[in-house]
């Protein structure tokens, strides 16, 4: 048999290249594939699939100059690992959890493009689940405090904002509420302040004292003592007691 002869360093250097260039020709090829595909529900979990997480629906970001930005959304707001869109990376990040939404859009060049939108911003986006559109607002929050001051030191920047559904908005007073299963945490906000309230339901007699506090005195505590503030229909209650006054 003819003895093999070893390779070249030249020969070295030209497979290293050509690997090169097939790595990079996949990774340009994965961040130009839609979002959707990428991400449809074939490649989720069955954790990610049981989660309250919002992966790449559609849906709209508004955007106060731009108007409606519409494309694929994803928001996270439970602890389950995921891909980077941007990187195919599992992120570990978990500080912007319920503070962070990624939209996927198409530029002119029809290539899919990321951007991302923090909760602080007080931004609004909606999402079209099960052909019903669900939408949030981004908003900072007070009461209910060490579970507030636990997510924004989280967050590294004690930045006690989050996405939160939007139960109704008017320029007096407007709802929110956690976005989680079976959740029953609502948020209230009156247009003189620029934070919401959480109610304290743990503590009942509390939560009505800093309620009091925060609508300016203008629902009296014997009104709250019977009010369930887990309970939407309670809530809602509470708010036409503030616009009689």
């Amino acid at each position: 048999m003819e003895n093999l002869k070893e390779r070249s360093p030249q020969t070295k250097n030209m497979n290293k290249i050509k690997a090169l260039v097939v790595v990079v020709i996949a990774l340009v090829t994965f961040s130009n594939v839609n979002a959707q595909e990428v991400y449809n529900e074939g490649n989720l979990s069955e954790a990610e699939l049981a989660s309250s997480n919002i992966y790449w629906a559609k849906g709209y970001v508004v955007d106060s100059k731009k108007g409606n930005l519409e494309g694929k959304i994803q928001f996270l707001i439970e602890d389950v690992k995921l891909r980077n869109p941007n990187s195919g990376m599992v992120d570990l990040d978990l500080a912007d959890l319920g503070k962070k939404v990624t939209l996927a859009y198409e530029n002119k060049r029809g290539k899919t493009k990321y951007s991302d939108y923090g909760s602080k911003k007080g931004l609004k986006f909606c999402v079209f689940l099960n052909d019903e559109e669900t939408c949030f607002r981004g908003l900072k929050v007070k009461g209910k405090g060490l579970e507030l001051a636990a997510g924004a030191l989280s967050s590294l920047n004690f930045d006690t904002s989050r996405y939160y559904q939007i139960v109704s908005e008017s320029d007096e007073v407007s709802l929110y509420k956690e976005y989680a299963s079976e959740s029953n945490q609502f948020i209230i906000k009156i247009s003189s302040d620029k934070k919401g309230y959480m109610f304290d339901t743990n503590d009942k007699q509390k939560n009505i004292e800093k309620l009091v506090d925060y609508l300016d005195g203008k629902v009296a505590s014997s009104d709250l003592e019977d009010l369930d503030f887990t309970s939407l229909e309670d809530v809602q209650k509470l708010i036409e007691l503030y616009k009689k006054q």
